[in-house]
């Protein structure tokens, strides 16, 4: 079957696993996968079985003008893509081959090479469970992030996984403009985690009003944001107000994968409303249906 060739050094098996898995979950048919579980080969990825089905190669340039196999890939005259990692160069060979520079935000790169290989007509392949479709839309970063509630005693926590690539740095050089936007406070926490509350400072029936905590947990290759408050403050929640979280949570991943505030609270706060509507809606309706049934016994 035709797929896309990874050609990358030994020294960047993380990253290449990262970016395969990013393709695989956009339906692409990329080839071979890093195993996690393993160690680095002692050698670059080549000349190998998977070669000759390839119709695409992306190659990782290597850290200081090392040599990869890509004189083959080049000798076949198929598409062949080059992979920048930052302060990496085109080598000379690879001059004439269009390339993707990783030195912007991880996802924003990944969506200008998913881009490149859509318009060289790429093999794709079934989405399945293994590689589930992702979270984005189709040359966009997601409005909302699925969602797992979790029921503890009396408080419930709402988990995020936010797949991306970023430095514990990055992360703490960038959240605390995000936090104050969102009406958090930055808490006490050992590093890399990075805790925030939240307590008031928004409308009755507004989801985000409810006292509760942010904690981020840096990760190989992702985020885990989760949200946690008091079980009896959400008892009543419609899915319209737990959609807010879900908009925020995605909210904070596209901040982190652009580093751009504007507009982004867009989404989340016609959520907001909605929640909103609903909210005083149901109260309303409520409160119609019981004057009626008192009215009717009263008569």
């Amino acid at each position: 079957m035709a797929h896309i060739f990874l050609v990358y050094q030994p020294s960047d098996q993380r990253f290449a696993l990262q970016l395969a898995t990013q393709l695989q979950q956009r339906g692409l048919n990329v080839w071979p996968v890093p195993d996690p579980d393993t160690a680095p080969a002692a050698e670059p990825t080549g000349q190998d079985d998977g070669f000759e089905d390839a119709s695409h190669f992306l190659i990782v340039a290597a850290e200081g003008g090392a040599d990869l196999p890509f004189d083959d890939a080049l000798a076949t005259g198929r598409h062949v893509i080059t992979v920048l990692r930052p302060g990496r160069s085109v080598p000379p060979a690879l001059a004439g081959c269009p390339s993707v520079d990783f030195q912007a935000p991880f996802l924003v790169a990944v969506e200008q090479l998913v881009a490149h290989l859509t318009r060289a007509h790429a093999p794709i392949r079934p989405l399945t469970v293994e590689h589930p479709p992702p979270v984005v839309k189709p040359g966009l970063l997601p409005i909302a992030l699925p969602a797992e509630r979790c029921w503890r005693d009396d408080r419930m926590r709402i988990n995020y996984v936010l797949p991306m690539v970023i430095s514990d740095e990055d992360v703490a050089l960038r959240l605390p403009a995000f936090l104050v936007k969102t009406g958090f406070t930055l808490a006490d926490s050992p590093p890399p985690t990075i805790h925030a509350a939240r307590k008031g400072g928004f409308p009755w029936f507004d989801p985000r009003r409810v006292d509760h905590t942010l904690t981020i947990e840096p990760r190989e290759g992702m985020l885990l944001a989760h949200y946690q408050m008091a079980r009896t403050q959400v008892r009543h929640w419609f899915p319209a107000h737990y959609h807010v979280l879900d908009r925020e949570a995605a909210a904070l991943y596209r901040y982190l994968a652009m580093e751009n505030l504007d507009n982004l609270l867009k989404p989340v706060q016609r959520q907001a409303r909605r929640a909103l509507v609903v909210s005083w809606g149901t109260l309303i309706g409520a409160i119609l249906v019981l004057a009626v049934v008192i009215y009717l016994i009263a008569t």
